[in-house]
């Protein structure tokens, strides 16, 4: 009866012990780190939108306040399309589905638009620029990653104009058609 308590035991240390280091090793996660509690005590775009930008990330080149929210864009480091910008709001907000304020979504949608027209008028402004026309806003893509295939554990809205830079940034970025993309739209009707 000892040897198997013994097991058990050693079993169950074992678990204890795995489940730690997993707690440990994902209390920094998608570019998030949590405290023991689950609260945000660093976060790579509350950093960015706080103008406490870390070496090889990018500056926010646009404030606004829309509908009461403060939000911020900025180039992704890996564009995957001729012109990519991403909304961010200053708030820490976890990602789409802990979303359930319709006028923050509506807000980061109206200033993405903005911010895509602007950006598509000035050829220099973009990293791709040779392959935009104005005329391409109507082919705009708007959305987020759904949870777990997002990449920073932070509510930021992809505003992108084709060409993508890939077929497989293509896929990535296709709302609606696959679980890990949902359009701003498509957002929008379910709250």
């Amino acid at each position: 009866m000892t040897s198997i308590v013994a097991v058990y035991s050693a079993i169950a240390v074992s678990v204890w012990t795995l489940f730690s280091a997993w707690r440990r090793t994902f209390r920094s996660w998608k570019k998030v780190s949590y405290d023991e509690h689950g609260n945000v005590t660093k976060c790579l775009f509350c950093d960015i939108t706080g103008r406490n930008v870390p070496p090889g990330e990018t500056v926010p080149f646009d404030d606004a306040i829309r509908d009461g929210f403060e939000l911020s864009a900025f180039y992704p480091t890996s564009p995957a399309a001729a012109l990519h910008i991403l909304i961010v709001p200053k708030i820490h907000v976890r990602n789409v589905t802990d979303v359930s304020d319709r006028r923050l979504i509506e807000a980061m949608l109206s200033y993405g638009r903005d911010v895509l027209a602007r950006k598509s008028e000035h050829r220099q402004d973009m990293r791709r620029s040779d392959t935009v026309d104005a005329s391409d806003l109507a082919q705009a893509r708007f959305s987020f990653h759904v949870s777990p295939y997002n990449s920073v554990d932070h509510l930021h809205l992809h505003c992108q104009l084709p060409p993508f830079a890939s077929t497989i940034k293509d896929i990535m970025y296709t709302p609606d058609k696959y679980p890990w993309c949902m359009s701003a739209t498509r957002k929008l009707a379910s709250l």
